[in-house]
């Protein structure tokens, strides 16, 4: 499993876990807080590798981390760039800059290219992709202005984001509204549902179901979505009292949802212990 972070791990996790092993998972992993940015290798045999190097003190924190193939996209929040690795050495391959960016928070791979959320503006962050993935110059990254339906609230606003038939699919934590945007034109329309996602983080997909990590609430919403992805009807919450403190990102490995915790409001992040927690896919 990937987990990245440097200041707090507040929004970064992937599956790359051996799916042969019949290991017995406890419902925590813990890790404790290093003062460099890290990305760490995480697997069964419970060895650790440190696959991201970073700079001490850098006031960097990673918000989002995607794998495809042997590459790692990590999107760093406080200076406005998504940043590319190779998975397996850690070598940075490419850096995108878009200094217009406000807070670019989640990211989701597609076969075409990889959309940022940018947390402060109606926009994404866009890299697109040639042929078998391979990467642009750094002039290529864009900004897709979002349309539509879509209305820039106070606070923060599109978190999470997945892809799913060709659509992207976004949560905007102030409002708890759910977006179907089109990747293409940037045109955004609600997504009508009564359960409302305010606090909401990331998302993931599973079986035409949508997970919706709602942080300040410490639980994760589970939706079935209506086959034109503008419907969504609530089938339940996921909680685990006591396993749960403000998370984040979510991601599936061995027939688990497994969510890091970000312990945003920690007193001493520094010496405070950090884990992912392992729930079950159904409320």
């Amino acid at each position: 499993m990937l987990i990245s972070g440097s200041f707090q791990p507040c929004g970064t996790i992937g599956a790359w876990l051996e799916p042969s092993s019949d290991r017995t998972w406890p419902q925590r992993r813990h890790w404790r807080r290093r003062v460099v940015p890290f990305v760490w290798n995480y697997r069964p045999i419970d060895s650790l590798r440190k696959v991201v190097p970073g700079t001490p003190r850098s006031n960097r924190f990673v918000t989002s981390l995607k794998c495809r193939a042997a590459r790692r996209d990590p999107a760093r929040a406080n200076n406005h760039t998504i940043r590319v690795y190779n998975a397996l050495t850690g070598r940075l391959l490419r850096t995108y800059e878009f200094p217009t960016a406000g807070f670019i928070n989640d990211l989701v791979i597609t076969r075409n290219a990889v959309y940022a959320t940018d947390s402060n503006n109606a926009q994404l962050a866009v890299v697109p992709l040639g042929r078998f993935g391979r990467l642009p110059a750094p002039s290529a990254a864009t900004l897709l202005p979002l349309g539509g339906e879509f209305v820039l609230a106070s606070g923060f606003n599109n978190n999470g984001i997945v892809a799913r038939n060709g659509w992207l699919i976004a949560v905007q934590s102030k409002t708890g509204i759910l977006y179907r945007i089109d990747p293409k034109t940037g045109d955004a329309r609600k997504i009508v549902t009564t359960y409302v996602a305010t606090n909401g983080d990331g998302l993931a997909l599973r079986n035409g179901k949508l997970y919706v990590v709602r942080n300040q609430n410490n639980l994760v919403a589970v939706l079935n979505l209506g086959s034109d992805l503008l419907s969504a009807t609530l089938v339940g919450e996921i909680t685990s009292p006591g396993n749960l403190e403000v998370p984040t990102a979510a991601t599936f490995a061995l027939d688990k949802l497994w969510v890091v915790n970000a312990r945003f409001g920690t007193p001493n992040p520094e010496t405070a212990d950090y884990w992912i927690t392992r729930l079950p896919t159904s409320p």
